[in-house]
């Protein structure tokens, strides 16, 4: 837009001419027109565009930065969810082998064969290893809670 007109902006005056001698009076009205005229308006709105484009990279940069985030923190979830399945697998054998080992040395116990401090010794083991194995469902819960989070779901219920 290189001018505008606008009436709306036109200041009408009217002024009152009266002679002496003749005697005569004129009214004569005069208006003025506010013209506007814009020399640098391209550069103004090319300026607009480049401004309103690094706003749109700046939040194109920032939902990217997120979506990295979100990613690393999704899969790090995973790792650790998947980590701690494992460390389950791991402390099983040794539940079942201290199990195996008590029951075998209150066997021998019974015939003489073992002492009660072997009894001990064995309950000690299997508590030992049973308390692993549940750090390492704990530590799996754990984990599978953080993916839960880290995806935005929400575990069913009775699931």
């Amino acid at each position: 837009e290189i001018y505008t007109l606008s009436l709306h902006d036109a200041l009408p005056i009217l002024i009152d001419l009266q002679q002496v001698s003749p005697r005569g009076h004129a009214d004569l009205p005069i208006a003025f027109i506010k013209l506007e005229w814009g020399l640098f308006e391209g550069g103004r709105r090319v300026a607009q565009v480049h401004i309103a484009d690094a706003k749109i990279r700046s939040a194109a940069a920032e939902a990217d930065s997120v979506a990295d985030l979100v990613s690393f923190q999704v899969t790090e979830a995973y790792r650790q969810m998947a980590t701690a399945r494992k460390g389950i697998d791991r402390s099983r054998p040794a539940v079942e082998q201290a199990t195996e080992n008590l029951r075998l040395v209150r066997a021998q116990y019974g015939q003489g064969g073992a002492t009660p401090s072997d009894i001990i010794e064995a309950e000690t083991t299997l508590i030992r290893s049973q308390q692993t194995y549940l750090n390492s469902v704990y530590d799996y819960l754990a984990a599978l809670a953080r993916l839960e989070y880290a995806t935005g779901t929400t575990p069913l219920p009775g699931g």
